[in-house]
């Protein structure tokens, strides 16, 4: 159990000297295993709970170790300790839980792309099987997020950061989340425009005189009133960072002996 773990946690003392670059795949190809992050909508200021989740898994794992980078001006619920994220487990792991040892470490400083970010190592002697979530985080989003904003939440699992019972590498793709304000909706609402037409004749004098003219009135069409449109479109950031050196140094493991 210990080596097989300290294998797992192997990222957490390399993050530094990894030049990692996270892979955002839209759709993963068929039958391909897939880690991916959540995708949702939240309302300013809200604490939203983000799902890390797997699919398309035929084989069972042993070690699993990622990279979280998210948007800075989100924040991420610690433990209480305070050096890792707080994390629960789903529903691909259930039962699992208990045989799981993990270690965390969250960066103290911004990425280069001014991203914040975290690192996880999961390791079991037990192999684990089974589709669904993994990890659920914690994110709370700025009360002052505007509609249309889009906060990434990118995920990195580098080349052996994902292995089987035989520490063999098992092949996936990785699809990058986001949390996100619903735009407004903009509507139109139209004036009916109405038409009317008098016509006044008077009465003819008989007299010499020609009878009297009939006039007519101008008709006229209202013209229909278009509200100002309203809505703010917010700035998707899609750019991946990596966890800093100080990460690293913060890794706290919790070992478990065979």
């Amino acid at each position: 159990m210990k080596k097989t773990f300290m294998r797992t946690v192997g990222v957490l003392s390399t993050a530094a000297m990894l030049a990692v670059g996270a892979m955002s795949i839209s759709a993963s190809a068929e039958g391909t295993t897939t880690l991916s992050m959540d995708q949702i909508y939240a309302e300013p200021g809200q604490e939203v709970s983000f799902a890390m989740s797997i699919d398309n898994l035929d084989t069972s794992w042993t070690g699993l170790e990622f990279l979280v980078n998210y948007d800075a001006r989100l924040e991420a619920t610690l433990n209480k300790a305070g050096t890792a994220a707080a994390c629960s487990y789903g529903d691909a792991i259930g039962d699992m839980a208990e045989e799981l040892s993990r270690g965390g470490a969250v960066s103290k400083e911004l990425t280069a792309d001014g991203l914040k970010g975290f690192a996880f190592a999961l390791g079991t002697a037990t192999p684990i099987s089974g589709n669904g979530q993994l990890c659920i985080f914690k994110f709370t989003v700025p009360g002052d997020a505007q509609p249309g904003d889009k906060f990434p939440v990118n995920l990195t699992v580098k080349d052996g950061g994902f292995i089987d019972a035989n520490k063999e590498n098992i092949a996936f793709e990785t699809v990058n989340g986001w949390i996100a304000i619903k735009e407004e909706s903009t509507t139109t609402s139209t004036e009916a425009a109405s038409t009317t037409t008098t016509t006044t004749t008077e009465a003819a004098v008989v007299t010499s005189e020609a009878p009297a003219e009939t006039t007519g009135a101008a008709t006229t069409t209202a013209k229909p009133v278009e509200p100002p449109k309203t809505g703010v479109n917010g700035t998707a950031l899609g750019i991946v960072g990596m966890l800093s050196a100080a990460a690293a140094a913060a890794v706290v493991l919790k070992k478990k002996n065979d």
